[in-house]
């Protein structure tokens, strides 16, 4: 009994140590395949998909040690895809569905990395290499972008040439994995008290999100240097003295961090882009890309289109992408209702809440550092997503997403690693 107990958890250990090296070569991988896809290089298949379907499928695996677990996400993905079966029973067309499992697998691969990681941590395998390869990932990331200075990579925005994705192809979710990458980081060196590298993070985080141009990576970039350090307040040991200086500190440099953003901002091309859409838009499409007016013109199609039992179960990804000129709206809970439809709302909503209320609950532990941080970045994410987009179903964020949800059951300190 004892030896099967033992390769038992020899065989888990290698698939623990097999999807942290997955893990690792994520984002370099991707910046293969942006290159190659900025290229025109023909592929049946891109490298990505391959890397990505190599490291769910590691996933399915090492969850299939928690039976419970792997059923939770087996029921996930039956409701997710029953409304791309039903379009096979309606239309008699079966073209759209490997496409929509590649799309729902961003949502799976979010759901399975925080079983896998939340697993990870609650054995006390320590988080030591968890952040080494966050911190590979930042690199990969910030470098891509900051290319753009010495003449590389590609623009965020291909008319005029404005902001940077680097090599990745995906830009509109760099910004996201640019936040929660510096946001784990930054958390981390907080934690260690290791203060003059959390500000020296954060000002090349805001640095390189203003490289971006994107509203979501300028706005949050900010937003997450002044807000990590903040904990859950406890009335009955509030330390009066740190929250003066904190606040004495946010009083002195919001500003300045806000007046220099808003110089470097001034000074290029993508102050002509938002000047240009300001003045050609309304303030609330402005702030939302258009995303607003999306809305309401799908909103038309959803009511004459959608059958009685589509709008509860949706249509599948590809139908509502094929049912209007703009593919998707680009707010994610938007895009979830019309392609899965009000059950595929609740699967999403019930998932935010769990994370929120969990995250919640430990943070009145001391022992859980991550917890409060884990609350906040599920609270920003679901902000971005709907106003951004793309942020619970990208394919490059969603394992980090997943890993964030999961930092909050790390119950040691980290730097007795």
């Amino acid at each position: 009994m004892s030896k099967v107990i033992f390769h038992d958890l020899s065989i888990q250990r290698g698939l623990d140590m097999l999807i942290l090296i997955l893990f690792i070569g994520l984002l370099p991988i991707d910046t293969i395949n942006g290159f190659l896809l900025h290229n025109n290089v023909p592929l049946p298949i891109s490298v990505a998909q391959i890397y990505k379907s190599l490291l769910l499928i590691s996933l399915v695996f090492k969850i299939a040690f928690r039976p419970r677990y792997l059923l939770y996400t087996f029921f996930i993905f039956c409701f997710l895809f029953l409304p791309s079966i039903y379009q096979v029973f309606r239309h008699g067309q079966i073209n759209h569905l490997f496409p929509d499992i590649i799309k729902i697998s961003r949502y799976l691969t979010i759901i399975l990395s925080f079983y896998f990681f939340t697993n990870y941590f609650q054995n006390h395998r320590g988080e030591k290499i968890i952040f080494q390869f966050v911190y590979i990932s930042y690199a990969v990331v910030v470098v891509n972008i900051l290319v753009k200075y010495i003449g590389l990579g590609y623009p965020m925005y291909n008319y005029g040439n404005i902001g940077s994705r680097g090599f990745f192809f995906a830009g509109n979710e760099i910004s996201v994995l640019l936040l929660i990458l510096s946001a784990i980081i930054g958390k981390r060196l907080w934690i260690q008290n290791k203060r003059f590298l959390y500000f020296a993070i954060g000002l090349l985080t805001v640095f390189t999100a203003l490289t971006i141009s994107s509203k979501a990576s300028m706005v949050g970039a900010i937003i997450i240097l002044l807000m990590v350090p903040i904990k859950r307040p406890s009335i009955s040991a509030i330390n009066f003295k740190a929250v003066f200086r904190y606040s004495l500190s946010i009083l002195i440099f919001t500003p300045l961090i806000v007046m220099a953003s808003w110089k470097f901002v001034k000074n290029s091309k993508v102050y002509e882009r938002f000047v240009h859409f300001y003045d050609k838009l309304d303030l609330l499409s402005f702030i939302y890309s258009n995303r607003n007016v999306f809305f309401f013109e799908y909103i038309e199609i959803y009511k004459e289109k959608y059958n009685f039992l589509e709008k509860f179960i949706g249509v599948g990804q590809t139908a509502y992408e094929d049912l209007s000129n703009m593919q998707t709206v680009e707010i994610d809970i938007i895009d979830i209702l019309f392609a899965q439809g009000v059950f595929g709302v609740i699967i999403f909503i019930s998932l935010i809440a769990f994370v929120l209320l969990q995250s919640l609950k430990l943070s009145f532990f001391n022992s859980y550092n991550y917890a409060n941080f884990t609350l906040f970045m599920c609270l920003l994410l679901f902000a971005i997503s709907n106003f951004s987009g793309h942020t619970f179903n990208s394919g490059m964020a969603g394992p980090f997403i997943g890993l964030t949800f999961a930092l909050m059951y790390i119950n040691q300190s980290p730097t007795k690693d």
